[in-house]
């Protein structure tokens, strides 16, 4: 047998002395007539003291008291249950900005009365560092969106531990566990944020934002910059959850960054505003034809260093214009015969030509197509031309091959023609601390237990040894059945 409150057997020792006071054997008394006729050297053998039984009353009062004060220091029968272990994870996601700290200041009781002596393991979600309650109340929320994260949390809770874990969110959570508790804030959040924020630039300047709403708003002011030119304007959104879509034309093309926000601010900032850039992807090399080893290695080495993907733009490599037609590519053409020594080899300022040295190229050069733009000239004959028409652009040159392959500046200018002849694909990406995201809003559960902690704990009980019987309400009976009978007794001997 083992007890709940053991000190509280400590008021078994007054009741002993008590005991052993009433036990106690004592001389009879006697009436007598005159106290004098007694006196006298009559001798009498000496008294001997013996155990004296109370009335039945007494004793039955007496084992009231003892089953009494057992029965408050709660006798339980069998084996004793060990302390549940607790783990309690913390969303400090978007959707629990502002109402962590109260949240976990008001279960905090209520946690430490169900761990009973128990451990309490406290973890974060996305991770920090924190061992305490008092340190997870101190936790910020974070602009992400934690419900995937959050439930592998708990899963992986439930199967490395055997206790309770409860979860403090305002998210639905899918898993079903009878140790499993979710923790709703008393309060909850209002909230209109933008969900995705895109752009094209072709066949006109033109921003897309797609906007949720879950608060009673039925229009914010949606402000997007770009390229140094801002658009304010109001826009009406649906209180009942739905998304609504709003396209803005520019009158400029859009520039390298494109910023969204609306207003006023609300519960969760974090939503609040949106950020996406230009991104060119890396062009994917098609050499067609003989070209020589030199531009083989090359291609090599720069598809190594710029990985084509599946939205990578072709860009083909051949040798005669007319393989090429009106796309993007790069020619590569042979050299002709050499021009005079005295013509100046004129070199015209563009990304093609920048940090190259042309100088080891000057006995090279041949007859640019017609309708192309020579940027390397030497005399008659060009190096370097290019095309640009549309959304296409070509390069044609006679540098493949030749001593100028045997020259850094040959490693400069055909990364130079493959990242300009390359950049007729472009897409806007999210940045990833800035991008529009769909919160999951749960309703708010006033602070309370989505399930009854006490079932939690009894079923991480049952998932271990056998847990001890409370005898504690039979002793209290059985103590006021006694008195009942003590104070029968007594009033039948008085009458």
């Amino acid at each position: 047998m083992t007890f709940a409150w053991p000190i509280g057997l400590l008021a078994l020792v007054p009741l002993a002395a008590v005991v052993a006071w009433m036990l106690w054997g004592r001389r009879r008394r006697r009436v007598v007539p005159f106290l004098n006729l007694w006196r006298g050297p009559v001798q009498s053998p000496p008294t001997k003291r013996s155990l004296i039984l109370p009335p039945m009353s007494a004793i039955l009062t007496l084992l009231a008291i003892l089953l009494a004060i057992l029965g408050a220091a709660g006798p339980r029968f069998g084996s004793a249950p060990n302390p549940v272990a607790i783990t309690l994870i913390v969303d400090r996601g978007a959707t629990m900005s502002g109402r962590i700290g109260s949240t976990i200041e008001a279960i905090s009781p209520r946690i430490e009365r169900l761990a009973s002596g128990g451990r309490v393991d406290v973890q974060a979600v996305p991770a920090a560092a924190i061992e305490t309650l008092t340190e997870a109340a101190r936790l910020e929320a974070v602009g992400r969106d934690t419900h995937a994260a959050l439930e592998a949390s708990a899963s992986e809770a439930l199967r490395r531990t055997g206790g309770v874990v409860a979860v403090i969110t305002d998210q639905e959570l899918t898993i079903s566990d009878p140790r499993l508790v979710r923790i709703a804030p008393a309060r909850s959040s209002t909230n209109a944020g933008i969900i995705a924020l895109s752009a094209r630039a072709v066949p006109r300047s033109q921003v897309m934002v797609r906007l949720g709403n879950f608060s009673s708003r039925r229009k914010v002011t949606l402000r997007v910059s770009s390229g140094g030119v801002t658009v304010e304007r109001t826009v009406a959104v649906n209180d009942s959850g739905d998304d609504a879509l709003e396209f803005i034309d520019f009158p400029q093309p859009l520039g390298e960054r494109i910023a969204a926000e609306i207003t006023p601010g609300d519960d969760i900032p974090f939503d609040d505003a949106a950020t996406i850039v230009r991104r060119h992807p890396p062009p994917r090399i098609e050499p067609g034809g003989a070209i020589s080893e030199d531009l083989t290695r090359f291609i090599e080495v720069y598809q190594r260093h710029h990985p084509a993907g599946a939205d990578s733009p072709a860009l083909p490599v051949v040798k005669q214009s007319g393989e090429l037609g009106t796309g993007s590519g790069v020619i590569v053409a042979e050299a002709a015969a050499a021009t005079a020594d005295s013509a100046m080899l004129v070199i015209a300022p563009h990304p093609l030509t920048e940090s190259v040295d042309f100088s080891a190229a000057a006995s090279a050069g041949a007859v640019a197509p017609k309708g192309w733009t020579p940027l390397v000239t030497r005399g008659d004959a060009a190096l370097l031309a290019y095309r640009q028409a549309g959304g296409s652009r070509a390069v044609w040159t006679c540098l493949g091959s030749g001593p100028f392959a045997r020259e850094p500046s040959f490693v400069i200018l055909w990364t130079n023609i493959f990242d300009w002849a390359g950049l007729t694909a472009e897409e806007y990406v999210p940045l990833p601390e800035k991008s529009g995201m769909r919160l999951r809003l749960g309703p708010a559960g006033g602070g309370d237990f989505s399930a009854s902690p006490d079932s939690a704990m009894a079923a991480a009980h049952a998932g271990g040894r056998a847990t001890a019987t409370d005898r504690r309400p039979a002793f209290i009976a059985a103590a006021m059945v006694l008195c009942i009978a003590a104070a029968w007794l007594w009033k039948s001997k008085s009458s």
